[in-house]
């Protein structure tokens, strides 16, 4: 059990390293509701804004005040949704997302959610998940839960990080859970959000991030998300 929580606690003090660095992404910024077929979306993102250990005996720091982030989204057919987002730390990824419900079911909006990020120069890796909202009167609280899969990401590539010797607790095994609220704006909206990201199933090990993400919505007024 000391073994595992040691693991755990080296996995820890390195997930600011590959967060404060845009690599492992857990922010949403959008509801479970899609673009409407040929609408689209720019956006901006600050991720980390706020950054918090769930354990008191560890402390995390930053260099920076936040970590930047350029989005864009366009609505497909059949309620899906294609997006991309880019960040200065040579990180791009890619989106696809389908919102189950029909547009008439206005009870709650539903999305599933899969995301491809590429970390240029090292590994790449798939983040999916699901996306509950409802809207009420044009604000949209919202949750959301992501699981990861690192794709290309051996030992090797983390033999010089603190990580090294644990990845089995931290590749493949990373999950997030958030929470954020949609705030309608003049053609666009504010979505701060509030993450907690965990290995497996300990959710006693993990990081809180705080960020406030923006989409511009040319042409509407903020209600086509």
């Amino acid at each position: 059990m000391t073994r595992r929580k040691n693991a755990v606690c080296r996995a820890l003090l390195a997930l600011p390293l590959f967060t404060l660095g845009g690599c492992v992404s857990s922010s949403n910024y959008y509801t479970g509701r899609t673009l409407e077929e040929n609408k689209y979306s720019i956006g901006f993102g600050a991720d980390d804004i706020v950054i918090k250990s769930s354990d008191k005996s560890l402390s995390v720091s930053k260099n920076k005040p936040f970590v930047p982030s350029l989005a864009g989204s366009y609505g497909l057919p059949w309620r899906f949704e294609i997006g991309m987002r880019y960040y200065p730390a040579n990180v791009f990824e890619a989106s696809l997302r389908d919102q189950v419900n029909p547009r008439t079911f206005d009870v709650v909006d539903f999305s599933l959610n899969l995301h491809y990020s590429i970390i240029f120069g090292s590994y790449s890796y798939l983040r999916y998940g699901a996306t509950l909202s409802k809207n009420i009167r044009e604000f949209e609280p919202y949750v959301h839960y992501s699981a990861y899969q690192f794709v290309g990401a051996t030992s090797a590539i983390f033999d010089n990080s603190f990580i090294s010797g644990s990845e089995a607790i931290y590749v493949n095994n990373n999950r997030a859970i958030g929470f954020g609220i949609a705030l309608p704006l003049k053609s666009a909206k504010l979505f701060p959000e509030v993450n907690y990201q965990y290995f497996g199933g300990d959710l006693t090990h993990g990081l809180w991030h705080f960020g406030i993400g923006v989409r511009v919505y040319p042409g509407t007024e903020g209600r086509s998300q």
